[in-house]
């Protein structure tokens, strides 16, 4: 990887299934003998959960809000 932006943008088209198969290969190899990159994986997937999370509770505050008036 030449720099740290390339590997997140690659471990975010991993979780959005959006690599090539060829590309998809590679990272799965990479995957399985990298244990920082599985940690970082972990991390990004986590990280999107709560930032979901977030944005329905936000929408249902809004909706609830909407009900109320």
């Amino acid at each position: 990887m030449s720099t740290r932006m390339d590997k997140l943008e690659l471990v975010e088209r991993y979780c959005n299934g959006l690599l090539s198969p060829v590309e998809l290969s590679i990272f799965e190899q990479w995957l399985a003998n990298d244990p920082e990159l599985v940690q970082e994986v972990s991390q990004y997937r986590r990280l999107t959960g709560v930032l979901e999370a977030f944005a329905q509770r936000q929408e249902l505050k809004k909706l609830v809000s909407e009900i109320d008036t």
